[in-house]
This record gives C-alpha cells, sequence and structure tokens, in this order.
C-alpha cells in the first residue's frame, strides 16, 4: 500500500496543471458545474463527498473533459434531475456523484421520472361489495369470470 501512497502524487504531478490544458471559458464551464452540484446538495454533502479545495480540484480536472462534452444547459438539466431524483428517494444520489450525474444525460429520465408503481386496485375494475377481484364465493363458473376479465383488456 505504501507504494501507492508514492506512485499517485508523483502522476498527479506529472499531469500538466488545468492552467495549461483548459483555457478560461473552460475552467469557468466546469467551476459553474461544481457550483450547481454545491446549491443543488449544500455545502455539507458537498463537503463531505469531495474532501477540501485540493480534492475538488482533482475532481475538477479528472471530470473535466467529460464535463466539457456537454453543454452548460445539459449540464444543468442534468444536475436538476440529479436533484429531483434525490428529492425522490433515490439512493443513488444521496450525495453528488459527479459520475452518476454525467450519466444522466441523453437518457430518458423523464419517462422514469412519470412512472408510478403498479397498483392493481387502480387498474381492475371494482366488482361490487369492495371487493376488486372475483372469487369463488360469486357463484360464477371458471368461463364467466375469465370472460368478464378479458373484456376489461378488450
Amino acid at each position: 500500500m505504501d507504494h501507492v501512497s508514492e506512485v499517485i502524487p508523483a502522476q498527479i504531478s506529472s499531469v500538466k496543471s488545468s492552467q495549461e490544458l483548459f483555457d478560461d471559458e473552460q475552467r469557468e464551464r466546469v467551476n459553474k458545474f461544481f457550483a450547481l452540484i454545491r446549491v443543488g446538495w449544500g455545502a455539507a454533502k458537498f463537503n463531505s463527498q469531495f474532501g477540501d479545495a485540493q480534492d475538488v480540484q482533482h475532481t475538477k480536472r479528472f471530470y473535466a473533459r467529460r464535463i466539457l462534452q456537454y453543454t452548460p444547459a445539459k449540464l444543468a438539466e442534468a444536475v436538476e434531475m440529479a436533484v429531483d431524483l434525490r428529492a425522490g428517494g433515490d439512493a443513488d444520489f444521496l450525495f453528488p456523484d459527479v459520475a452518476k450525474i454525467l450519466g444522466l444525460i441523453g437518457k430518458d429520465w423523464e419517462s422514469k421520472r412519470l412512472h408510478k408503481p403498479y397498483d392493481p386496485n387502480a387498474v381492475l375494475p371494482d366488482l361490487g361489495e369492495g371487493r376488486l377481484l372475483p372469487w369463488p364465493e360469486d357463484n360464477r363458473s371458471r368461463e364467466e369470470i375469465v370472460a368478464e376479465m378479458r373484456s376489461w383488456f378488450a
């Protein structure tokens, strides 16, 4: 494990600084994306996920090329979707995760947001007396019950 702790800082220091890799406009786009994440989750969750300023800087450098592939509008939409999913109780978005947020771009999450869990009470008609399904005490033949159920879906 000692070798890993020596190799990683060496690799990070060998990479050109972000000043050399990206122009001012690109750095501004990446910073705005991370600012949206900070606003969406709050400072406490943001800081607990990304750590100190140096960790945030490393994370920005790591994801910058992927972030810059998308327009600012798409990035803002992805953050908004992730916040909505978090508000809906999605455990994947309890803490900000850049890879998962970027993964939302281009997917049909609107239909997922509109999806409602299956509720048989909403689908099957009421057969009277508060019963939803025909039970044997109906005194009807099996064929009559099946015929009636088929008529519901015809």
